[in-house]
């Protein structure tokens, strides 16, 4: 199993459309083959941060993920809902992030590279 988090910073009152938002991608998420279960989780950083955790099979179901609709419309979301973000992923490199690190986006689209330390999830609630 590959687990893949994207942890998520909202802008100013996003919260609603963007569990809206991701109600609806998890409805849409059954349908991709591979994708064992889609969370949104509320770790103890704040009210504006969440965690999206997709759990994945493979390899290959992942990768066919990221060039999919479902994800491409899922950044796009990210894109216009969120201040920053930052993707981790075990197991597996995506092709665009560095072995073992994480990409953030800040607000106004800008991109830096975290220097490769790992987070341990520590959730105080699991929201979808």
């Amino acid at each position: 199993m590959i687990t893949m988090t994207v942890a998520v910073k909202l802008g100013p009152h996003k919260e609603k459309e963007f569990l809206q938002f991701m109600s609806s991608l998890q409805e849409k998420g059954k349908e991709v083959k591979g994708l064992r279960d889609l969370k949104v989780c509320q770790p103890n950083k704040g009210r504006n941060n969440f965690d999206v955790v997709y759990e994945w099979e493979g390899e290959r179901d992942i990768r066919n993920y990221l060039e999919m609709e479902h994800f491409k419309v899922f950044r796009g979301a990210v894109a216009v809902l969120c201040r920053e973000s930052e993707i981790r992923c075990s197991d597996f490199l995506i092709p665009w992030l560095q072995p073992c690190s994480s990409q953030r986006t800040d607000g106004d689209g800008g991109k830096s590279q975290d220097k490769g330390e790992t987070e341990s999830l520590d959730h105080s609630l699991l929201i979808l």
